[in-house]
């Protein structure tokens, strides 16, 4: 009968790997001798008490010897499980108005509000006329501009691999990923399709019926679905439809770009 699957956290099943790697103390020749001889006679199968050898300097010996990997494991575990992660952060504000976090309406000037609402999540829709940055330590910068609609993606993990998702229903996205982000992956799903993010500067416009990406810098991959993705390099941008019609790849225009640039300047201080 196979033992149940256990439910561990990404953070206890890394623990996990971490004590299983720990290398292995080969049995003593002595004890190796002894196991043999107890095995022919029979005398294993019988119960036995534990007895530790008791002469001095034995047990301290043997705690100088398991101490070391019981510490590495130990603090390997409660790195893992409680170590604080990158989580996101209220940057910046632009402009004036009522930006509504999960439906909850707040004037752009009361910023302590913003910092505290603004979760992995949460939808954020911003009027025209502002701009909200959020910064994820040295992962991810994202601006919420042009009316956007917008869902804040969970928090980053410590692990190469993984994935985090965000889904744009209006207005437009401007995103540059750091230093910490190689490894990781960004996914932006909108109603005309699937935005793969792996390193790079882009603007995601979600417009009445379509959705244009704009690679400022770096590349993206793209697509109305997994099967149609392009690799759209630096310069070129390519619009969607919701009507399924095919896809346009074009440069970049002269809007976007300076949208772009316009959030890099204002977003200097960071990456």
């Amino acid at each position: 009968m196979m033992d149940e699957p256990l439910n561990l956290t990404p953070g206890q099943e890394r623990a996990r790997d971490a004590v299983r790697a720990l290398g292995q103390v080969p049995a003593a020749a002595a004890f190796r001798e002894r196991l043999k001889q107890e095995f022919v006679s029979g005398d294993i199968a019988r119960q036995k008490v534990l007895k530790l050898d008791t002469r001095p300097g034995f047990l301290g010996w043997l705690g100088k010897a398991l101490l070391p990997a019981a510490a590495v494991a130990l603090a390997v575990a409660m790195f893992f499980i409680l170590a604080p992660g990158t989580s996101w952060k209220f940057k910046g504000i632009t402009g004036q108005g009522l930006v509504a976090v999960n439906d909850v309406k707040v004037d752009a000037s009361d910023v302590q509000t913003l910092a505290r609402l603004i979760k992995p999540g949460a939808r954020i829709v911003v009027p025209e006329g502002v701009a909200l940055d959020l910064i994820a330590g040295d992962v991810l910068l994202l601006e919420l501009d042009e009316g956007a609609d917008a869902t804040v993606p969970q928090n980053p993990g410590r692990g190469a691999g993984e994935v985090m998702f965000s889904e744009v229903a209006t207005g437009e996205l401007r995103l540059k990923t750091g230093p910490g982000f190689p490894g990781r992956q960004f996914n932006v799903r909108t109603p005309e399709g699937l935005i793969e993010v792996t390193g790079t500067i882009i603007s995601i416009f979600r417009g009445p019926e379509l959705t244009c990406v704009c690679v400022f810098e770096g590349e993206a991959r793209i697509g109305q679905d997994p099967e149609t993705m392009d690799l759209i390099p630096a310069g070129q941008r390519k619009v969607m439809f919701l009507d399924r019609r095919p896809p346009m790849i074009t440069e970049v225009m002269a809007e976007h770009i300076q949208g772009l640039e316009g959030f890099l300047e204002r977003n200097k201080d960071v990456f």
